[in-house]
């Protein structure tokens, strides 16, 4: 008995063990799919790109005449400036002592670069009435306003990286909030007029922003790829590139691990235009549009490795919990094949042999499947409250409610499992009422 207790209980944690990583993998699909569906549906605009100054991107006309090739219509178009300008703040300094490495912050007053607007270009593309005063910056969050770990509203001075020229300015105390338009800036007219003189086009952008009327797949994939094909070498890079971090390092006599030739070894996506359909181009390009039917149609087949990877694997473990919860309580039951048949000589009903049987078999099933599915919810409550800056988003609770779906799916197959289990032990133990 000491020993079969022992095996019983080692075959439980691998059941809690299994069911909770079967449950993180089914649970990866909901929470990947769910905020992003629903983030793409409730963009301000259906269609929204931008590129840099000298591009021979299509424009207004070259958009029309296209839409209409497609009996698309299209409304509400806006294209505003934008420049991208260095700002400063605070580096983390890597320093390798005799005590081991230390990091130490010095500030710098450029930093790094940034996308910048006016105000009156914020209020064309957005609709929005911002009027800022002349010193001030508006930092761009996204819709729920979190930063993500990926802006801050820490900011002092703005500098020309062509010219050098810098003004100090004081961050309003409420940011903005637009999704399309997150990680960058917005300043007085009279300021953005000053400090973009004399820029080249290397440090200018143009934002589009359009709505239609009849969108269809066949639209959006030929402008994306009328876009892609229209863009030349020089914006071949990949989101994150920092001319203003890249100047720094090499100046420092350091290599940039953005640059081409160290994308291999710092395991840097490369861009290659022959390849808009890959993972990686629609992932990390720069330049990447968002468009509303495009992005609703495609992000499965774009997704589609690692979702199937996941399912695999939840799949797998979850057979194994099958598996070792139906065998587990089989062979507790048969090795005491010979005590029930004892009881039975000595007048024990069928019920209650049923009632010891059935006691047996549902503590292998209930004790492990439920610590491991409750364990597991609560790891992903933390996951979700830690990801939102303001607590659980409400992307996230649409998200966890798709996962409590398949919680009660799974659980009302393992309680099928049960009664399937029960019954062929009573059969074994010849102890059926």
């Amino acid at each position: 008995m000491k020993f079969q207790g022992r095996q019983t209980v080692r075959n439980m944690l691998v059941i809690t063990v299994l069911t909770a990583g079967a449950y993180f993998s089914a649970f990866y699909v909901p929470m990947l799919v769910t905020p992003a569906r629903l983030s793409i549906a409730s963009r301000p605009v259906d269609y929204s790109f931008f590129f840099r100054a000298g591009q021979n991107l299509p424009d207004r006309t070259r958009i029309e005449k296209l839409a209409s090739k497609h009996q698309v219509t299209v409304t509400d178009y806006v294209s505003e400036p934008s420049a991208t300008l260095a700002i400063d703040g605070y580096e983390e300094v890597e320093t390798k002592g005799k005590v081991g490495i230390t990091f130490t912050k010095k500030y710098q007053e450029t930093l790094s670069e940034c996308r910048f607007f006016s105000e009156s270009a914020w209020n064309a593309l957005t609709g929005e009435h911002l009027n800022l005063e002349p010193g001030t910056v508006a930092s761009v969050f996204n819709s729920e306003g979190g930063s993500g770990g990926l802006i801050s509203n820490d900011i002092s001075r703005i500098t020309n990286p062509v010219t050098g020229q810098s003004l100090s300015v004081r961050p309003v105390e409420s940011v903005l909030k637009n999704d399309l338009l997150f990680q960058c800036r917005v300043i007085d007219d009279s300021d953005y007029a000053s400090l973009t003189k004399g820029l080249t086009d290397e440090w200018k952008e143009t934002q589009v922003f359009f709505n239609v009327k009849n969108d269809c797949y066949a639209f959006s994939k030929e402008l994306f790829y009328e876009i892609v094909s229209s863009s030349g070498p020089e914006a071949a890079l990949p989101d994150g590139y920092d001319r203003i971090v890249r100047k720094r390092l090499l100046s420092n006599g350091e290599e940039y691990f953005f640059d081409p030739e160290n994308a291999e070894k710092y395991d840097i996506p490369v861009i290659q235009y022959d390849q808009p359909d890959s993972f990686v181009f629609r992932q990390n390009w720069l330049y990447m549009p968002k468009f509303r039917i495009l992005d609703q149609s495609d992000f499965t087949t774009t997704m589609a490795v690692f979702l199937l990877l996941f399912i695999f694997i939840s799949l797998l473990c979850f057979t194994a919990v099958g598996v070792i919860l139906f065998t587990r309580s089989l062979t507790l039951c048969i090795t005491n094949e010979e005590i029930y048949n004892n009881l039975k000589k000595l007048g024990a009903s069928s019920a209650w042999l049923q009632k010891t049987a059935r006691r047996q078999v549902s503590r292998v099933f209930l004790s492990p499947v439920t610590i491991g599915t409750f364990l597991i919810l609560a790891f992903y409550l933390l996951i979700l409250a830690a990801n939102g800056e303001n607590g659980i988003t409400p992307y996230g609770w649409a998200g966890f409610g798709l996962c409590m779906t398949i919680v009660a799916a799974i659980s009302s197959l393992i309680y099928g499992l049960y009664r399937a289990t029960l019954k062929t032990v009573y059969r074994k133990l010849k102890i059926e009422g």
